[in-house]
Protein backbone atom coordinates (compact mmCIF):
# COMPACT_ATOMS: atom_id res chain seq x y z
CA UNK A 1 0.00 0.00 0.00
CA UNK A 2 1.34 3.71 -0.88
CA UNK A 3 1.15 4.84 2.82
CA UNK A 4 1.41 8.83 1.68
CA UNK A 5 -1.67 8.16 -1.25
CA UNK A 6 -3.72 6.24 1.62
CA UNK A 7 -2.67 9.26 4.06
CA UNK A 8 -4.04 11.70 1.04
CA UNK A 9 -7.36 9.65 0.89
CA UNK A 10 -7.98 9.61 4.31
CA UNK A 11 -8.01 13.60 4.83
CA UNK A 12 -9.61 14.13 1.41
CA UNK A 13 -12.43 11.62 2.17
CA UNK A 14 -12.76 12.90 5.86
CA UNK A 15 -12.51 16.90 4.56
CA UNK A 16 -15.54 16.04 2.24
CA UNK A 17 -17.77 13.72 4.67
CA UNK A 18 -17.25 17.23 6.96
CA UNK A 19 -18.30 19.27 4.50
CA UNK A 20 -21.37 16.64 3.99
CA UNK A 21 -22.43 16.63 7.85
CA UNK A 22 -21.99 20.72 7.93
CA UNK A 23 -24.83 21.21 5.49
CA UNK A 24 -26.73 18.53 6.44
CA UNK A 25 -27.17 20.16 9.72
CA UNK A 26 -27.98 23.21 7.92
CA UNK A 27 -30.65 21.64 6.07
CA UNK A 28 -32.40 19.21 8.68
CA UNK A 29 -31.63 22.16 11.63
CA UNK A 30 -34.65 21.11 13.13
CA UNK A 31 -34.10 17.24 12.97
CA UNK A 32 -30.29 17.89 14.34
CA UNK A 33 -31.30 19.69 17.41
CA UNK A 34 -34.38 17.31 17.96
CA UNK A 35 -31.69 14.47 18.03
CA UNK A 36 -29.51 16.14 20.08
CA UNK A 37 -32.19 16.57 23.00
CA UNK A 38 -33.78 13.42 22.60
CA UNK A 39 -29.85 11.58 22.88
CA UNK A 40 -29.13 14.43 25.97
CA UNK A 41 -26.08 15.61 24.15
CA UNK A 42 -23.22 17.38 25.36
CA UNK A 43 -23.03 20.99 24.59
CA UNK A 44 -19.65 20.65 23.26
CA UNK A 45 -18.14 17.33 21.53
CA UNK A 46 -16.35 15.14 23.26
CA UNK A 47 -12.42 14.41 22.20
CA UNK A 48 -13.70 10.68 21.87
CA UNK A 49 -16.36 11.93 19.08
CA UNK A 50 -13.47 13.12 17.10
CA UNK A 51 -11.48 10.18 17.68
CA UNK A 52 -14.71 8.29 16.43
CA UNK A 53 -14.91 10.28 13.33
CA UNK A 54 -11.13 9.81 12.63
CA UNK A 55 -11.01 6.36 13.17
CA UNK A 56 -14.32 5.58 10.78
CA UNK A 57 -13.06 7.97 7.93
CA UNK A 58 -9.55 5.51 8.08
CA UNK A 59 -11.33 2.27 8.49
CA UNK A 60 -13.83 3.13 5.75
CA UNK A 61 -10.85 4.07 3.62
CA UNK A 62 -8.94 0.93 4.08
CA UNK A 63 -11.58 -1.60 3.46
CA UNK A 64 -12.17 0.27 0.39
CA UNK A 65 -8.29 -0.84 -0.57
CA UNK A 66 -8.75 -4.31 0.66
CA UNK A 67 -11.01 -4.76 -2.91
CA UNK A 68 -9.95 -1.91 -5.05
CA UNK A 69 -10.42 -3.25 -8.70
CA UNK A 70 -9.27 0.02 -10.03
CA UNK A 71 -12.40 0.96 -11.70
CA UNK A 72 -12.54 4.69 -11.28
CA UNK A 73 -15.51 6.67 -9.71
CA UNK A 74 -17.84 3.91 -10.02
CA UNK A 75 -16.57 1.48 -7.83
CA UNK A 76 -16.31 4.34 -4.71
CA UNK A 77 -20.25 5.07 -5.55
CA UNK A 78 -20.81 1.34 -5.51
CA UNK A 79 -18.34 1.15 -2.35
CA UNK A 80 -20.55 4.02 -0.52
CA UNK A 81 -23.66 2.75 -1.75
CA UNK A 82 -23.00 -0.11 0.24
CA UNK A 83 -21.56 1.19 3.42
CA UNK A 84 -24.40 4.05 3.61
CA UNK A 85 -26.65 1.00 3.57
CA UNK A 86 -24.83 -1.01 6.19
CA UNK A 87 -24.80 2.55 8.45
CA UNK A 88 -28.47 2.80 7.93
CA UNK A 89 -28.71 -0.67 9.25
CA UNK A 90 -26.83 0.43 12.40
CA UNK A 91 -28.97 4.22 12.57
CA UNK A 92 -32.13 1.92 12.87
CA UNK A 93 -30.90 -0.53 15.83
CA UNK A 94 -30.01 2.82 17.33
CA UNK A 95 -33.06 4.50 16.40
CA UNK A 96 -35.76 1.34 17.78
CA UNK A 97 -33.58 2.10 21.27
CA UNK A 98 -33.94 5.41 21.53
CA UNK A 99 -37.05 8.37 21.64
CA UNK A 100 -36.20 9.93 18.73
CA UNK A 101 -39.32 10.40 16.42
CA UNK A 102 -39.27 8.97 12.69
CA UNK A 103 -38.98 12.39 10.79
CA UNK A 104 -35.57 12.96 12.43
CA UNK A 105 -34.23 9.65 12.27
CA UNK A 106 -34.40 10.04 8.26
CA UNK A 107 -32.84 12.72 8.40
CA UNK A 108 -30.20 11.46 10.03
CA UNK A 109 -30.31 8.12 7.77
CA UNK A 110 -30.21 10.58 4.33
CA UNK A 111 -27.31 11.98 5.52
CA UNK A 112 -25.15 8.95 6.60
CA UNK A 113 -26.21 7.39 3.59
CA UNK A 114 -25.00 10.69 1.03
CA UNK A 115 -21.61 11.33 2.82
CA UNK A 116 -21.26 7.09 2.21
CA UNK A 117 -21.64 7.80 -1.18
CA UNK A 118 -20.06 11.16 -1.39
CA UNK A 119 -16.72 9.54 0.35
CA UNK A 120 -16.89 7.14 -1.79
CA UNK A 121 -16.74 8.86 -4.42
CA UNK A 122 -14.12 10.67 -3.39
CA UNK A 123 -11.48 7.91 -2.54
CA UNK A 124 -12.14 6.87 -5.86
CA UNK A 125 -11.24 9.45 -7.41
CA UNK A 126 -7.71 9.84 -5.48
CA UNK A 127 -7.06 6.12 -6.32
CA UNK A 128 -8.24 6.60 -9.98
CA UNK A 129 -6.27 5.07 -12.89
CA UNK A 130 -3.83 7.37 -14.26
CA UNK A 131 -2.70 7.05 -17.53
CA UNK A 132 -0.31 10.21 -17.81
CA UNK A 133 2.97 9.86 -17.76
CA UNK A 134 3.52 11.49 -14.63
CA UNK A 135 1.45 8.79 -12.72
CA UNK A 136 1.77 7.94 -9.18
CA UNK A 137 1.95 5.04 -8.93
CA UNK A 138 0.42 2.22 -5.99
Amino acid sequence: MNIKRYLLAVVAVFLALGVVYIGAQSIFENQFQAVSAAMNFAEQEHPVSWAGRVLYTFVFCYIFLQGYENKGVGEGLRYGFLIGLFLIALDLDWFGATNVVLADAVAMWVTDFVASIVGGAVLAAVYRPRNDAGAISG
